[in-house]
């Protein structure tokens, strides 16, 4: 399904990014892409992504 290959690319893109900040460590990623990977979720809509921000002055 498109979702999971976005899940999942998406978790690999920004496991660094996750890992520094302490959000969580590689056993949960892991478990989180094997489940994506047996089908154990149901991903039906993609992750909503938004930033804000101020342009400089």
């Amino acid at each position: 399904m498109a979702c999971d290959r976005l899940e999942t690319a998406t978790a690999r893109m920004v496991r660094a990014e996750l890992l520094a900040a302490g959000l969580t460590n590689d056993a949960e990623i892991d478990a989180h892409l094997t489940a994506v990977d047996a089908d154990e979720l149901a991903l039906t809509l993609a992750p909503l992504i938004s930033a804000w921000g101020r342009r400089p002055g």
